[in-house]
């Protein structure tokens, strides 16, 4: 059996405890330095490598950007030729107005005179909404002159369709006369 005896002061050994611990706190610190050192530089090589692998992955992306950003502006151009496109065709499909007048005379002169042309009105179909219709008002001296003209219209080929819509016995200024209206068809 052994037994020590301590001869060192109590100031001592407070001391030689605090040395003691000290030590042991200094040594778990500088390990936890170390080693939260060597995790820092682990996360600081991942996180160089991603950036490195981040920045050719950009480098492979930035021609299909390229395409992208040409896709969009080429979509933007389609768009406003399809529209140029669209107003052009809407402009060749409508009849200028003066061959509609044209083919108008040209019907009553081949009544002989016989008709006169007192109104003239473009409106759209209410049927369809996107068809024309020119409606044709006037007199004629009798139902043949009004026929004639009606078949005149009809065989100008200008319009679709020619219909007869109302013929009605007037009288102005002594004289006996019939008025019509006629709706073409454009």
């Amino acid at each position: 059996m052994s037994t020590h005896l301590n001869l060192m002061t109590d100031e001592d050994r407070r001391r030689q405890l605090l040395r003691g611990a000290r030590q042991g706190w200094t040594r778990m610190l500088v390990g936890t330095a170390v080693l939260l050192a060597l995790c820092g530089t682990v996360q600081w090589w991942q996180g160089t490598a991603t950036s490195e692998e981040l920045r050719s992955l950009e480098d492979r992306y930035a021609p299909i950007q390229t395409l992208k950003n040409q896709c969009i502006r080429m979509r933007t151009e389609i768009n406003s030729m399809r529209e140029a496109q669209q107003l052009t065709l809407r402009l060749v499909d409508s009849r200028p107005t003066i061959t509609l007048l044209g083919a108008i005379s040209s019907a009553a002169a081949s009544a002989d005179g016989r008709v006169f042309v007192d109104r003239l009105e473009l409106q759209t179909n209410r049927a369809s909404g996107d068809q024309r219709v020119a409606v044709v008002s006037g007199y004629g001296n009798n139902n043949s002159a009004i026929a004639k003209f009606t078949e005149a219209l009809r065989a100008s080929s200008l319009f679709a369709d020619v219909s007869l819509n109302s013929s009605a016995s007037q009288t102005a200024s002594n004289q006996q006369a019939r008025s019509f209206q006629v709706e073409c068809q454009l």
